[in-house]
């Protein structure tokens, strides 16, 4: 029931991050993604590699 959505809107706020709702149609445009579902999730994989890989550098 939107739950964990709302937990993590509050931690958010409760550090004081901006945060900028942005639209599928919105960002889809930006990284010229066309409807196609299955772009789009290639899309994520990709981001979701290159944070971890970041986030690895930089804890070590």
């Amino acid at each position: 029931f939107g739950m964990g959505y709302g937990c993590w809107l509050g931690i958010i706020a409760a550090l004081n991050i901006p945060v900028e709702f942005v639209t599928p149609q919105c960002w889809k445009k930006y990284y010229n993604l066309g409807p196609d579902k299955e772009a789009s999730r290639a899309a994520a994989l990709l981001l979701a590699e290159f944070l971890r890989r970041k986030l690895s550098v930089n804890v070590a």
